[in-house]
């Protein structure tokens, strides 16, 4: 995996859903606050959740990777850092276990990340959707938020 210098990805997937309608109301700032902060196991389930959905679609983009980029970035991780946690293998969504911070806008701000990966490319697949829910679970929220979050966010209906 090749690790994008942040300067001209800092938002690849905003012009993207702007372009195809959507008006999405956070920015990158907003959702990446304080990863910095996170524990380095809760940066390696943060960078694994986002990577798992950015090949829930069966493709990972080029805007995919570069808002992982920003993600490992905000979270001050090196490339190498950042490549030893990325797999190098087949994984199952199963082997990916969140460990979610105990701060609620951090767990807020990881959810909001999430959502806008999946809408990186302005198309929120049923698979996409489903490892969402699978996450948010996780991360302590209701099916009935994720599907709030997505549509204010994203405005993408569920």
């Amino acid at each position: 995996y090749e690790m994008h210098s942040v300067t001209g990805v800092q938002t690849c997937a905003l012009p993207i859903l702007e372009a195809q309608g959507h008006t999405p109301s956070t920015s990158y700032q907003d959702a990446l606050s304080g990863l910095a902060d996170l524990t380095l196991k809760q940066k390696k389930s943060y960078i694994l959740s986002m990577f798992a959905l950015a090949c829930a679609d069966g493709e990972l983009t080029e805007e995919e990777l570069g808002l992982l980029a920003v993600v490992a970035s905000r979270m001050q991780l090196s490339e190498r850092e950042f490549e030893a946690i990325m797999p190098t293998h087949d994984f199952s969504l199963m082997d990916i276990q969140i460990d979610a911070p105990e701060d609620p806008e951090a767990r807020t701000g990881w959810l909001k990340s999430m959502i806008m990966m999946v809408a990186a490319d302005g198309v929120l697949t049923q698979d996409e959707y489903d490892v969402c829910l699978y996450f948010c679970a996780q991360l302590g929220f209701s099916d009935e938020l994720l599907d709030a979050m997505i549509t204010h966010i994203a405005g993408i209906e569920t």
